[in-house]
């Protein structure tokens, strides 16, 4: 098991009543303990980004939107292939009974 470093340092913040109540129920459904355990945790993954300039973040889910878009729209056309593709397999399965 590896030793935690100690926590020496403190960061304030405030937030509004509805804004602590939401961050407050959101402990169990994260699995931390307490308040601070959670906002830490979340400092720590948006400080994680290095590799990814913050403000290419908006332009990062644009692209991503546009790619699900894509996508969807790459099965609604296999769908619609393979729909065909049954009803031409019924059409000649019934010819040949």
């Amino acid at each position: 098991m590896t030793a935690r470093k100690p926590r020496r340092r403190l960061v304030f913040f405030r937030v509004s009543d509805d804004e602590y109540e939401r961050i407050r129920s959101m402990r169990g459904e994260v699995g931390v303990r307490s308040v601070s355990e959670l906002a830490r945790n979340a400092v720590q993954q948006f400080t994680a980004l290095e590799g990814i300039q913050r403000e290419s973040v908006p332009e990062l889910l644009k692209t991503l939107e546009e790619t699900v878009a894509c996508l969807c729209e790459a099965v609604q056309e296999l769908r619609a292939a393979l729909e065909v593709e049954k009803r031409t397999a019924a059409r000649a399965k019934g010819m040949h009974a």
